[in-house]
């Protein structure tokens, strides 16, 4: 693990400390405050979908049917959200 600290490995500018298993010296504390923020976004993006489709507890049993639930609301929250073409 490498510990980027405030100076040469600063995250993005703003100063503070942060913990990475990103050990390649080629990528600087900025592109690993980037990630994270990607990371992040992506986050609170699928806890959105899944409040919103009421997708908190799977209803089922099998891991391939949750996968399958799972399709089957991102499908369908993608075809609500886009409304109608026309």
């Amino acid at each position: 693990m490498l510990l980027a600290e405030k100076g040469e490995e600063q995250w993005d500018g703003s100063g503070g400390n942060g913990v990475t298993t990103i050990l390649a010296r080629s990528i600087d504390g900025k592109q690993i405050g980037d990630l994270y923020e990607r990371r992040w976004d992506g986050e609170v993006d699928i806890r959105s979908i899944k409040s919103t489709m009421r997708m908190d507890i799977p209803r089922c049993k099998t891991p391939d049917m949750v996968h399958k639930e799972s399709w089957t609301h991102l499908l369908a929250y993608n075809l609500l959200s886009n409304g109608p073409s026309r």
